[in-house]
C-alpha cells in the first residue's frame, strides 16, 4: 500500500467535508530548504497540515514538530495506515502527539477515515495571510505523497505562467512577457535577467526564441524544445 493512495483517500475526504485541498505545499523558500507539507486544506481562512506516511515513524513526527514550532496551523494531524496488529511504539507516539495537540488519522487500506486522534485548535497562533503565500492553485491539481518530480515551486508556477502568456500572446518580447503574468522574483529586472539565461541555457523548455529581430520575440515551442 502505497503512501500516495493514503494521501489520495485523505484528500477526497477532505474535498467531500468542503475543504480547499493543495498538495506538496513549501513552507517558505523552496531554495532554503524549508519543509514541505503533504497536504494543506482550507477552509474559511483555517488551515489544516497533515502529514503522511505508510507508518509510524521518527521522521513524521519531526516533520510535524517542525511544522508546529515554525509553521503553526489552526490544525496539525498525522496519518499513517491502521495497523493491523497492536504496535506498541503507537502508543508512545499517540501520547507525543496528543501532549502537543496534534492530530492522528488511521486509514484503511479500503479508504475508511479515522480520526484516532483530534487536533487541537490552535487560533491565536496563525497568519492566515502568511499560510496564502504558500498556496498555489497548481498545488490542487499535484499528487500528494509523491517523489519529487510532484513537488510544485514558485519557479515552476513562473515557468507555467510564461506557457500560458506566449500560448495567448506568441511573438512577445521579454518585457512584456515580465509585465504581463505575476512571478515570484523580487523584482522585473531581476526576472527579466534569471528568465532570460534559463530559456538560453535551456532550464526553461518549449520556448523557442526569435532572434532576428530587436529585441527578441519569444514564441511557445509546439516541439517542446
Amino acid at each position: 500500500m502505497r503512501e500516495s493512495q493514503l494521501a489520495q483517500y485523505l484528500v477526497d475526504w477532505l474535498i467531500e467535508d468542503g475543504w480547499e485541498v493543495y498538495k506538496e505545499v513549501c513552507l517558505g523558500k523552496w531554495s532554503d530548504s524549508a519543509p514541505r507539507a503533504d497536504i494543506v486544506a482550507r477552509r474559511n481562512n483555517i488551515i489544516w497540515v497533515i502529514e503522511t506516511k505508510q507508518n509510524m515513524t521518527l521522521a513524521l513526527l519531526d516533520q510535524a514538530l517542525r511544522i508546529y514550532r515554525y509553521y503553526p496551523a489552526h490544525y496539525i494531524s498525522v496519518a499513517v495506515w491502521a495497523p493491523k496488529t497492536r504496535n506498541y511504539h503507537h502508543s508512545a507516539a499517540r501520547e507525543f502527539l496528543q501532549y502537543l495537540g496534534i492530530g492522528l488519522f488511521y486509514v484503511s487500506e479500503f479508504g475508511g477515515i479515522n480520526c484516532n486522534i483530534p487536533p487541537n485548535l490552535r487560533r491565536k497562533m496563525v497568519n492566515s495571510r502568511r499560510w496564502s503565500d504558500y498556496l498555489h492553485e497548481e498545488q490542487k491539481a499535484v499528487k500528494a505523497g509523491t517523489r519529487n518530480e510532484w513537488y510544485w515551486t514558485p519557479f515552476k508556477s513562473t515557468v507555467s505562467r510564461i506557457h500560458i502568456f506566449l500560448k495567448e500572446n506568441p511573438g512577445s518580447t521579454l518585457n512584456e512577457i515580465i509585465n504581463g503574468i505575476e512571478h515570484h522574483y523580487n523584482c522585473n529586472n531581476t526576472a527579466k535577467n534569471a528568465i532570460s539565461e534559463y530559456i538560453r541555457k535551456g532550464i526553461i523548455k518549449k520556448i523557442r526564441v526569435d532572434r532576428t529581430t530587436k529585441p527578441f520575440r519569444y514564441y511557445l515551442d509546439s516541439e517542446g524544445k
